[in-house]
């Protein structure tokens, strides 16, 4: 998503906000980066800027609505890669007056078991401790 920092003048910088440590899409100090830090490269490549990296962490009090507060909102950077697609990560966007792309990026999860074996249902998995 863009702020209106973000619509200004080229020959500047590009400023991008990530997640902190956030495998495979943001890791600090290794290689590859990220999925995430990737995109951030690819869209400051085609807009002719520098990338600058703003690394963010997102409490677990407060969640991505404190994150995007005090860095998108707050000035820190232009861009924020990373943001959950769905309805209510829509609905915050809005409320904060945020502009948020079409999803770069879909995941999914699977659950696996040994062979031979019957696999849980997601009612087990939620309810076993590792």
């Amino acid at each position: 998503m863009a702020s209106a920092a973000a619509q200004d003048g080229a020959g500047r910088g590009l400023s991008a906000c990530l997640i902190e440590d956030n495998p495979p899409f943001s890791r600090l100090a290794a290689e590859p980066a990220g999925i995430d830090v990737e995109a951030a490269q690819l869209i400051a490549q085609k807009l002719g800027r520098t990338l600058r990296i703003v690394w963010v962490q997102v409490p677990a009090r407060g969640g991505f609505g404190k994150a995007l507060k005090e860095s998108i909102q707050s000035g820190k950077c232009d861009v924020f890669a990373g943001i959950p697609a769905g309805t209510e990560m829509a609905g915050e966007l809005r409320q904060r007056q945020l502009a948020g792309t079409r999803p770069y990026l879909g995941v999914g999860y699977l659950l696996v078991s040994a062979p031979g074996s019957r696999p849980a249902g997601m009612a087990d998995a939620r309810r076993a401790r590792r």
